[in-house]
């Protein structure tokens, strides 16, 4: 509530600042950060170096707000265009976790 009350000169808020730079973060992330993992992961054939608990968080993430978003009624479409693109790129993570999974090397070096 505080924080809604905070205006900035141009009459944003400090709620609307911090909401537009998580937007474009998130956009950043979800439209270049994860089709690049992909793409990276298809090339070397390999998910070395990436944490399965943290793709599979995030893929979990992602599903549920668009799972909550088709609950809403009405339906909140904004939510459905902003994590169904980071529930498939996660999943698809995940898949190459499972398709390159004895291409990895033993990570303690035996």
């Amino acid at each position: 509530m505080f924080v809604a009350l905070i205006a900035t000169e141009d009459g944003w808020t400090l709620a609307d600042a911090l909401g537009t730079a998580a937007a474009i973060t998130m956009i950043v992330y979800t439209c270049l950060g994860l089709p690049m993992q992909v793409l990276a992961n298809a090339r070397r054939r390999s998910t070395q170096g990436l944490s399965l608990p943290t793709f599979g968080l995030s893929c979990l993430g992602f599903l549920l707000f668009t799972l909550y978003a088709f609950a809403l009624d009405p339906i909140d479409w904004y939510l459905v265009a902003a994590n169904v693109p980071g529930t498939l790129l996660t999943a698809t993570i995940l898949l190459q976790f499972w398709l390159f999974r004895g291409s990895d090397p033993d990570p303690t070096g035996r």
